[in-house]
């Protein structure tokens, strides 16, 4: 998961109990974003999105993906379709560009090349060819090294959780535990380990690969891990093991610098690539759904007593007693980017028309655009 990283099938799952929980009119949604906006300087980028995500900049404004619920019989899972849609920096009207059948994971970024991740497979591209809709060329196709008949563990769909590009190769996490890996043209397959359990959350930096695996039920429990990928035949290294919410956001694994930044049931926790030595960098949260560093500041989005929203730490002052400032109130924030032009928060949020059967009468996620200078 990218700042994330990014929803992973994971986070589709879990979103539906947001979903069947969440039946606020569109004019309340509308009415908190803007108003959450407005306390933080903030520009209401879109409104009306499905689960926005994979925000990345291009040279005429951005992209982002959005994963609708597709229609089911009762009693089947839900599933749910994928947009890629574009907005021009000198425009207001976002335009879909593509439109899935199935969910897209990630969107991996590598100079001029795009990788386009799905559970089953790994198509590249360029950015002008992501945006304009172009053809894909797939260098990874999942069930041509694992059983597509496979049962699902604990209930997850047999494919790609996350993946990353580092050094020339795609590494992929699989929801069943293994990681693996294949040159940037799609050749030389090679398997690095087994990891037990479900699986989210990869990063991976000059040959050290950092993921969890955990245990899903009303808590989860994990396991993060470090891997030298070099080494055929290196262990698994557990780094730390975590018991926190069904905050699937939260375990995202996010780079900063030589280290790895994730959240936990009380707050943020980071460890060195290098070493593996893990501690804690902020606490005193009841949840956390994301967290990365974005230059010299923490950003958090959590729940913290009372308050739930955005949060700042300055990096200076970053351990368990840090002076923690809510930024802006937000109560279905769902991931942080940072791009260029400043700090962008995803919400999530529908009005349901039949609660029990899944049928959304409206989507109502936004994107919110900040100025650095008011998280400082």
């Amino acid at each position: 998961m990218r700042s994330s990283k990014r929803l992973s099938w994971i986070g589709s799952a879990l979103a539906l109990i947001t979903l069947a929980a969440c039946t606020a009119a569109p004019e309340d949604g509308d009415q908190e974003s803007t108003a959450a906006a407005q306390t933080a300087g903030a520009k209401t980028v879109a409104r009306g999105l499905a689960f926005p995500s994979h925000l990345i900049a291009t040279r005429g404004g951005f992209l982002w993906t959005e994963s609708r619920v597709r229609p089911t019989e009762p009693g089947q899972a839900f599933t749910f379709a994928s947009r890629v849609v574009t907005l021009a920096s000198s425009s207001s009207s976002p335009t879909t560009v593509e439109e899935l059948a199935t969910e897209i994971e990630d969107i991996l970024v590598d100079g001029d090349d795009v990788f386009v991740v799905q559970a089953g497979k790994i198509e590249k591209t360029t950015l002008a060819g992501l945006a304009g809709g172009d053809a894909r060329t797939k260098i990874y196709d999942d069930r041509a090294h694992f059983d597509p008949t496979a049962q699902p563990v604990q209930g997850m769909p047999d494919g790609v959780a996350s993946a990353v590009v580092s050094g020339g190769r795609v590494y992929m996490l699989r929801t069943t535990g293994e990681l693996v890996s294949v040159a940037a043209d799609g050749r030389d397959y090679t398997l690095h380990a087994r990891g037990e359990g479900a699986a989210f959350g990869l990063v991976v930096k000059d040959g050290i690969a950092a993921f969890t695996t955990g245990r899903m039920g009303n808590t989860m429990s994990r396991q993060v891990s470090r891997l030298d990928v070099r080494r055929p035949g290196a262990p698994i290294e557990v780094v730390a093991e975590e018991s926190y919410a069904y905050e699937w956001r939260g375990a995202a694994l996010v780079l900063d610098g030589d280290d790895v930044v994730y959240g936990t049931r009380t707050g943020v926790k980071r460890f060195s690539l290098a070493s593996g030595t893990a501690s804690a960098i902020v606490t005193g949260f009841s949840s956390v759904r994301n967290a990365r560093f974005d230059g010299d500041t923490l950003l958090v989005l959590g729940k913290k007593g009372d308050s739930e929203g955005l949060f700042s730490v300055p990096r200076s002052a970053v351990g368990e007693n840090a002076p923690v400032r809510q930024v802006m109130p937000l109560a279905d924030g769902g991931i942080l980017h940072a791009l260029p032009d400043g700090v962008y928060v995803t919400t999530n949020g529908v009005r349901m028309a039949d609660a029990r059967a899944g049928t959304i009468a409206e989507y109502l996620g936004t994107i919110l655009r900040l100025d650095r200078s008011a998280l400082r």
